[in-house]
This record gives C-alpha cells, sequence and structure tokens, in this order.
C-alpha cells in the first residue's frame, strides 16, 4: 500500500507539479520494529483502560476473597469440610472466568483498529498476533496471582507448598477462556452478540465440568462438551494439586485394617464426624477415606 500509494503521488506530482520526482520513501519498518511497537502502544491502552486486565484483577481480588470469606469453614481440612472445598475450587476459577465477558467488548473495538491498520500495510497479521500474546500471557499470570493469593492462600488455607502449580493451573485457564473471548470478539460486528456466544459457551463449561452432572450419565452428543471444554480439567487437576499428599482428620483407629485407620460406613457424614471426635480425636488420614464417607452420606440421602 505504501509504494503504491507513493507512484499515485508521483503521478500527481508530474501532472500537477514542475515534473520533479518526489523522493523516495523511507523503508517499512522490519517486523521486530513492529512487535516492539505493538507492545509499546497495548502497554499504554492497558494502562490508560483497565477494564481488559487491571480492572478484572481487582474484581478477582475482591470476589475469590469474598468466597473464601463465604466458605471460611472448608480452611480446615477435615473429612466434614472436604466437600465444600470442592465448591469453593469451583467458585474461585468459575466467577473469573464468567467475568471474562467483559473482554469481548474490548477486544471487538481493537478488533476494528486492528483489521483497518493491516489493511494500510502498517503491520501484519502476525506481527500483531505475537505482539498481543507477550503481553497477554504475563497478564494470565498476574490474574492468577489476584485471584489466589489472599482468597485461596490467605483465607482458604489452600496447601502453599504447590503454590507455583496451582498458579499455573489457573492461568492456563484463564488463557483458554481468553482466546474464547477473542474469537467471540471477531465473529459478531456487534459485541453483544459475542458476548452472548461467550456467556453460553460458558455455562456449558461449568455444567459439564463432571461436578453438577457425573460425566458417565451425559449421553451423547452432548458427552463431548465434557472433553472439549477447559473447566473439567482445571478442576481434576486443581484437587490433585491441592489435596495429594495432605492429611485430613476425621478416621477412625482400626487395628483390623492394614492401614491402620478406617472411615464409618454405616452411618451419615455428620455421624461420622460424631465418630470421629468420640474415638480418634487426634487421628489424620489421607484424603481417600472421604470418599466412602460420602459414598455413605449420598446412599443416605437416596433412601429417603
Amino acid at each position: 500500500p505504501d509504494s503504491y500509494l507513493h507512484s499515485v503521488a508521483q503521478e500527481i506530482a508530474k501532472q500537477d507539479g514542475d515534473g520533479n520526482p518526489l523522493p523516495e520513501p523511507e523503508p517499512a519498518p522490519g517486523a521486530v520494529s513492529n512487535i516492539l511497537t505493538l507492545i509499546k502502544r497495548h502497554a499504554v491502552l492497558t494502562y490508560r483502560d483497565p477494564v481488559l486486565y487491571l480492572g478484572r484483577a481487582a474484581a478477582f481480588l475482591m470476589t475469590c476473597t469474598f468466597f473464601s470469606i463465604v466458605y471460611l469453614k472448608a480452611r480446615d481440612r477435615t473429612q466434614r469440610h472436604a466437600p465444600y472445598k470442592v465448591f469453593l475450587f469451583m467458585w474461585h476459577i468459575g466467577v473469573p472466568t464468567a467475568l471474562g465477558v467483559v473482554a469481548v467488548i474490548a477486544y471487538n473495538l481493537e478488533h476494528l483498529s486492528i483489521k483497518r491498520e493491516v489493511k494500510q500495510g502498517q503491520y501484519s497479521p502476525t506481527s500483531y498476533v505475537i505482539a498481543n500474546s507477550v503481553l497477554q500471557l504475563p497478564m494470565m499470570f498476574v490474574l492468577s496471582i489476584m485471584a489466589l493469593s489472599i482468597g485461596g492462600y490467605c483465607v482458604s488455607n489452600y496447601h502453599i507448598d504447590v503454590y507455583g502449580q496451582m498458579i499455573l493451573l489457573y492461568a492456563a485457564t484463564l488463557w483458554s477462556f481468553e482466546s474464547m473471548a477473542q474469537l467471540f470478539a471477531v465473529q459478531f460486528p456487534n459485541p453483544l452478540l459475542g458476548m452472548l456466544q461467550y456467556m453460553n459457551l460458558w455455562f456449558a463449561s461449568f455444567l459439564f465440568c463432571g461436578i453438577m452432572v457425573p460425566e458417565a450419565d451425559v449421553p451423547w452428543p452432548m458427552k463431548l462438551f465434557n472433553y472439549v471444554l477447559p473447566l473439567k480439567y482445571f478442576l481434576k487437576s486443581a484437587m490433585h494439586t491441592d489435596l495429594h499428599q495432605t492429611t485430613f482428620s476425621g478416621a477412625i483407629l482400626d487395628a483390623e485394617d492394614p492401614r491402620g485407620f478406617s472411615c464409618p460406613r454405616n452411618v451419615t457424614l455428620d455421624g461420622a464426624v460424631d465418630a470421629v471426635k468420640e474415638k480418634a480425636s487426634e487421628s489424620h488420614n489421607s484424603l481417600a477415606c472421604y470418599g466412602s464417607v460420602s459414598y455413605t452420606h449420598l446412599r443416605a440421602h437416596e433412601t429417603r
């Protein structure tokens, strides 16, 4: 486009001017220069318009801390509070990913200017993708730190030894939803339609994460959502990362069991906790014990 405009200007100068040729234009900047310029510009825009990242970081901090306070008892690693810790994981990832809907508007407006500048030959789409990724990826880690550091680790007592792994999992999940927001931002000229599409996919990811409905009970072809949506993989990985190699109180000492402890099988969850308090208030066991207590609790509700 620059060379074409220069040739047009040359023709106009020959017709209307004294016929002297115009000076040759300066060479176009290279790809590296374009990328550095785009990174600098996007960083300035991020600072001036905090909705995309900085505003969400503050919202993540407040919402995750709020849910941690609501589930304050879940900070105790006991058999009774183990299921509520799982629900807390869902709130800590579910609400922040839902707030990604605001990114659809921002990316839609950005897409209009990017498309115009690419047509004008200012830079290539590849340069934009690289510059956007260089700035976007670190911000995913910033958002993750803001979401989990206070609410997750200071209030809810997440396992601090795996802090780095949890932040990495959280950032990867946020990035997957951020990519969805970018897709829906350019799919429709009207950003409201893109926002509706994003919320539909977020709701499907929340529904088919394996917690609300067991994966085995979901019929085909809807079961495909269980495999392609990211929330299920985060919850499984996060629960394993945080709960693995930690101890939960709530077992009964049992000399007949090779492990040295057992979980009550013929009582409800509350009864199991009472039995633990009476017989083994100082005993601890692995999270595996929760499985049998939870199963007994669910079976008791089925027979009522």
